[in-house]
């Protein structure tokens, strides 16, 4: 009893000392932190903090409190940002680096926003990144965010570590006389529980600070845009063809969404890529593509094949690598995770281990779009252990069979330099081709050691089709890298423009949980289509730019050609989207059909033909590349779908001009063709369009297909709309006067308003894969009468093959919607999303009519964009005006599209279960100031939109920077100058 009371006593005693002990350090927490930090100086090791850039937690609790809030430092941009150090101070660094490489084409991923290790002169002054997705900025515009300093500050030291931390700033000093200390300003940061983070205050500072954020971090939200914040410094090395340099890093890349948009539904993370190569995501610029972890990169424009054979030319990937690490960590001991930024068009893989991760990033650069990039990212989780060796399990250069690669001499260390040419061209004798394809990459190490230097490697290659261009794109990347790591941040910055307000873009706000998977799909896809179809449309017309092929421009090789063709689907499904959205985008693809205007030449003279036959399926060339080399003659709306895509494209931005000088002679030869196409009919005196391959193509030849017959009549009569634009007189053709009886529709029920898909359709018997008679009402204006747009639905429903495609789904979505069937509307949503809602990174696999799979399918993804802007928001474009009949999908809240743009007009439209809210954000340079009130006549006037409630109702100016409100109903956009003419 009395040991077991002596021990109660001596218990009671240590917990008495151990409460006072822990009140004095509560009190005095800098006793704390000092003995942490000069503990940790004397060892050399580098006090910081990392995080994974998709995770808002703190990874370290190194961290101190001090009344609840979290003291940190922010460091300033440091001198070393606009320096550079002697090469000879890098050479032993570099040593292992440049014996090491390899004549390898695979690059590593890696994440732009981890941090990196600053070298020893630098490294008590600069910290690491702690993730904050709420920020206010600082007074100081040169103050970075994000990163936390653990280095010397005489407000944490208590009087006997300040001698110290100054000896310790002097030899750092003493070691690079050239380099500034930076100065230490405090910034203000939150975190998601609305603490706000204080970086060194004094009083006064502590003071006003808690004051002022009371009452604003009520208003904060979740998500924040960071594209309004100061960008974060962090001097580290990159290591670039066997080079050293100090960069300053960008840290967290800017937000190129708004941070009102959860991340979830651009950013989609998975923890195994798909076995399926068709289901992983795709990255691209418009002159690159590849499918991650695949062979083959493929370039725009360079095809090999002989004419039917003919596919992108699988060319080896620099990329295809993984990694492992040495020194005892076991691979199995790490979290490995990848991710799509689609707002940044990045994907990266993730090895998180215990106390470090390894990024490896890899994309195709926006803006410089010759270049594949690969970065290999290294973060210590653990500031006190230490990076081990990482080993990068290359594959060798992996020659299709297809290309003769020819080794060139090199211009650069560690680097090669080859030109390959196809060993089959796709035509012999018509349209002659002789392009040669140049690539230029840096050497893979078969080891990689990361230091305190050095954390970051950067690879690059470069293809083009000349050698002068090919040394140029890679010089140029190489020196973005050194001083800012601007290649990153210039990709991202691109990438921005697009998706920035201003721009075509879709956003929806869902009702209840935004992370359940149903509700989160619809905003996903509208993110995710968007991506992929940019990802093959480059931002500048190119000569080696011929068009979207079917499953974009990351897919091709020799197994499937159809992926690698473009075909009329270009026109009637991928046209009418970027018609409003990105109208400079839409020029591009009708440039593209100009230019394979001599292989549309060589159909003609093939098939005995006048004007210009595009082909069914085209590849580079533009020469027929199916099967049936007539079957561009007999499927004559691929040609009409080109003028009724230059016609949409001027009801769209009135850009005459452009086509007067670019594309009129295009239009007088398709129209030419055209009317080759047509016969009179003697029993009724008609024209007739005969032996057709419909769109619709399993059935055929046919007579009178619905959709050829209005496309045709409309291509035939487009070179005189041309010339009344011009003000030419001159005599029409008979023909062309003859177009106006061509035959559109034959009466199947005249009761009801049924109509045939072609003449000799029989109920009894045939089924309907297309929606050819649907396809009247978009995406062409309107032909079909509105009261018989829903029985014709009804009717072909039960007629339909369970073979139709995406695009007829949407087409016939559509269609319910103009009929005001919301509900069946609906259901048909749900059988759309339910094809993406399970797939990991939202592509789009379809089949075609032989069930194979078509993979990242253009059209389809197209058709899902036209679902929520043409159908559910009811915009409509029609030759003077823009029709808007909105209504919400199920599970929305609300939608919002940015970037609307009509006749230079950009506008943002936002619709909710109440009201609609039209804001213009941009007028064109020929419209007059919205406020003043000059004469209705001047042509500037008559410029202004203004906005029609039911047609005949109230009208209102659109104004500049102004938003109007109206409750749902029906309006119409148009210019005065047209409201003039319809009233």
């Amino acid at each position: 009893m009395i040991r077991i009371k002596k021990m109660n006593v001596l218990v009671l005693i240590l917990f008495i000392i151990t409460v006072v002990i822990v009140g004095f350090l509560y009190k005095n927490p800098s006793t704390v932190y000092n003995y942490y930090y000069n503990n940790n100086n004397n060892n050399k090791n580098d006090n910081s903090i990392n995080n994974n850039d998709d995770d808002l937690n703190f990874k370290s609790n190194i961290m101190f409190r001090e009344n609840d809030k979290l003291k940190i430092r922010t460091p300033v941009k440091s001198n070393l940002d606009d320096q550079h150090i002697n090469n000879n101070n890098n050479n032993n660094d570099n040593i292992e680096n440049n014996n090491n490489h390899i004549n390898n084409d695979d690059d590593d991923d890696s994440n732009i926003n981890n941090n990196r290790k600053n070298n020893n002169n630098n490294k008590s002054k600069l910290g690491t990144r702690v993730q904050s997705p709420l920020i206010e900025e600082s007074n100081d515009e040169n103050i970075p965010l994000e990163y936390v300093d653990y280095g010397n500050d005489n407000n944490y030291s208590n009087d006997s570590n300040k001698k110290k931390d100054t000896k310790k700033q002097q030899r750092n000093n003493n070691t690079n006389p050239n380099l500034d200390p930076p100065n230490i300003k405090p910034v203000k940061l939150y975190i998601n529980s609305h603490k706000q983070i204080i970086n060194n205050p004094n009083n006064e500072q502590k003071q006003q600070q808690t004051a002022n954020t009371t009452d604003k971090t009520k208003e904060l939200k979740d998500y924040v845009d960071l594209s309004a914040a100061t960008p974060s410094y962090q001097t580290y090395i990159v290591i670039h063809n066997g080079y050293a340099s100090y960069v300053s890093s960008k840290g967290d890349i800017y937000l190129n969404i708004p941070h009102t948009v959860p991340k979830q539904y651009y950013t989609f993370t998975s923890k195994n890529l798909p076995k399926d190569p068709m289901m992983r995501p795709s990255l691209g610029n418009g002159f690159i593509g590849t499918v991650v972890d695949s062979e083959y990169v493929h370039i725009s424009g360079f095809h090999v094949g002989k004419f039917n054979e003919s596919h992108r030319a699988p060319v080896p990937s620099t990329v295809l690598f993984d990694l492992s690490v040495e020194g005892g960590v076991k691979r199995s001991s790490g979290i490995v995770s990848h991710k799509l930024d689609v707002s940044k068009g990045i994907y990266t893989k993730t090895h998180e281990y215990r106390n470090f991760m390894i990024h490896k990033r890899i994309y195709a650069h926006r803006e410089i779009p010759n270049l594949l990039v690969a970065e290999i990212d290294c973060v210590r989780i653990r500031a006190d252990v230490g990076m081990p060796t990482i080993k990068l399990n290359l594959t060798k250069w992996q020659d299709s069979g297809e290309i003769m690669f020819e080794k060139e001499p090199n211009i650069l260390p560690n680097t090669s330099l080859k030109v390959g040419r196809s060993l089959a061209p796709e035509t012999v004798g018509m349209v002659d081709v002789d392009l040669k394809l140049f690539v230029m990459y840096d050497h893979l190490p078969k080891t990689l050691k990361p230091s305190k230097k050095i954390s970051k490697w950067v690879f690059l290659t470069s293809y083009a089709f000349s050698r002068e261009e090919c040394l140029r794109s890679y010089n140029m990347g190489k020196d973005m890298i050194a001083g800012k790591d601007g290649l990153i941040v210039s990709h991202v910055n691109a990438w921005k423009e697009i998706w920035k307000s201003g721009e075509g873009r879709v956003d929806i706000e869902v009702k209840g949980d935004k992370a359940n998977n149903y509700n989160s799909t619809l905003p996903s896809v509208m993110y995710s289509s968007l991506y992929y179809i940019l990802s093959s449309l480059p931002l500048q017309f190119s000569p080696s730019f011929v068009g979207v092929s079917t499953s974009g421009l990351p897919y091709g090789g020799p197994h499937m050609p159809i992926r690698s063709r473009v075909t009329a689907e270009q026109e009637l499904f991928l046209s009418p989207l970027l018609l409003l959205l990105h109208p400079g985008l839409q020029l591009n693809l009708l440039l593209s059909r100009r230019q394979i205007l001599s292989g549309a030449f060589k159909n003609a003279e093939l098939n005995k033909q006048r004007g210009v036959v595009y082909a069914f399926e085209s590849a580079y060339t533009g020469v027929e590349m199916n099967a049936n080399m007539s079957r561009g003659v007999f499927s004559s709306y691929t040609s009409a779908s080109v003028s009724f895509s230059i016609l949409q494209y001027i009801y769209a931005t009135n850009d005459t001009d452009t086509i007067e000088s670019k594309l009129s002679g295009l239009v007088s030869n398709i129209s030419e063709f055209l009317q080759t196409r047509m016969r009179i009919n003697s029993d009724n005196f008609k024209i007739d369009i005969p032996n057709e391959i419909p769109f619709d193509s399993s059935h055929g030849p046919i007579t009178n297909s619905p959709l050829s017959n209005a496309l045709i009549k409309s291509a035939i009569f487009l070179p005189t709309l041309l010339k009344t634009f011009r003000g030419d007189s001159s005599p029409i053709s008979p023909w062309i006067l003859e177009a106006e009886n061509i035959t559109e529709l034959k009466v199947l029920d005249e009761s009801k308003m049924i109509y045939a898909p072609f003449d000799e359709f029989d109920p009894a018997k045939d089924k309907i894969s297309e929606a050819d008679v649907l396809m009247l009402n978009y995406p062409l204006p309107s032909l079909l009468p509105k009261k018989s747009i829903f029985n014709n639905l009804n009717y072909f429903k039960k007629i339909l093959s369970t073979e139709a495609s995406p695009m007829t789904i949407c087409s016939n979505l559509i269609g319910y919607l103009s009929a005001n069937e919301k509900q069946s509307a609906d259901d048909l949503l749900h059988v759309l999303l339910e094809h993406t809602r399970y797939l990991k990174f939202k592509t789009w696999v379809s089949y075609d009519r032989e069930n194979r799979r078509i993979p990242n399918h253009i059209p389809a993804m197209a058709g899902m964009l036209q679902v929520v802007i043409n159908g559910y928001l009811g915009i409509r474009l029609l030759s003077d005006r823009l029709n808007l009949n909105p209504k919400l999908p199920p599970t929305a809240k609300s939608v919002h599209l940015i970037g609307l743009d009509y006749l230079g007009h950009v506008m943002n439209i936002y619709v909710d279960e109440n009201e609609i809210i039209i804001t213009l954000i941009k007028e064109p340079k020929n419209v007059g100031d919205a406020n003043d009130n000059s004469d209705i006549n001047n042509d500037n006037d008559k410029n202004k939109l203004v906005l029609v409630k039911d047609i005949h109702g109230e009208i209102r100016d659109l104004k500049l920077k102004n938003s109007i409100r109206f409750s749902i109903s029906n309006y119409t956009i148009m210019t005065l100058r047209n409201l003039k003419k319809h009233l």
